[in-house]
């Protein structure tokens, strides 16, 4: 006869008393995996951000103010500084600025300058100096020119009534009226350049009376005078030569 085997005994899985072990289901092993969810700032840590930003700002607001000022008073001591030395050094340049153009210069640092074309007191202008006087040819302009500290001009036609000595073999001849110095003085002409093609149109007679109008009327000049130099005496002229 086959051996009767003994029953097995069911095996109970230890549990704790009043609770049940609660399996793992699908749906907690997929919830397990999901990403933690983001932790809105609660409306305290909000308000301290704005007030950290606040307050830097105000920080920096203050930090500029402050650099302004010092930068303003700054400038003011060094403006009072070249003020006062200015100062000083005015009243040491008085005697140099009253001797200098007429007074006109307008300090160390600054000088203005005036140039002109042609002066050519002749024809037409001739004639409206013997209708009006010497001054009349520039009086329209004269106070422009003297305004600057330097006026250069080129007195194209020789300044005389000397008509004698005309240089041969020449188309046209110019010769201005002697009165029209008084238009040139007027106009505050600091240099008159002489170095033209006309200036010696009636030779050294005419050009000697320009020299000395220009001479007596304090009006510097440049570009004829007086020869020196030998080895140039083929443009020589008497005494006088165009340079």
């Amino acid at each position: 006869m086959p051996e009767k085997r003994p029953a097995k005994t069911p095996v109970r899985r230890p549990s704790v008393k009043g609770q049940r072990i609660a399996q793992p289901t699908a749906r907690s092993r997929n919830a397990s995996r999901r990403t933690p969810q983001s932790v809105t700032p609660s409306a305290t840590s909000i308000a301290l951000d704005k007030n950290k930003i606040l307050a830097l700002a105000i920080a920096i607001l203050a930090v500029l103010v402050i650099v302004f000022a010092i930068t303003r008073i700054a400038g003011a001591l060094s403006g009072a500084a070249n003020s006062a030395d200015e100062s000083g050094a005015s009243e040491e340049q008085q005697g140099e600025t009253e001797a200098s153009h007429n007074g006109k210069a307008s300090g160390p640092y600054s000088l203005s300058f005036c140039t002109t074309g042609d002066l050519i007191f002749w024809r037409e202008v001739a004639d409206y100096i013997d209708k009006n006087g010497g001054a009349s040819a520039m009086e329209h302009i004269a106070d422009h020119l003297a305004q600057a500290d330097v006026t250069i001009s080129n007195v194209e036609s020789p300044l005389s009534d000397d008509e004698s000595e005309p240089v041969p073999n020449k188309d046209i001849y110019i010769i201005g009226r002697p009165s029209a110095i008084e238009s040139i003085k007027n106009s505050d002409i600091t240099l008159a350049s002489l170095a033209n093609n006309h200036i010696m149109d009636y030779t050294g007679p005419a050009l000697k009376d320009t020299l000395e109008a220009l001479d007596d009327a304090g009006v510097l000049h440049a570009g004829a005078g007086k020869y020196l130099l030998h080895r140039r005496r083929d443009v020589v002229e008497g005494d006088l030569a165009v340079v």
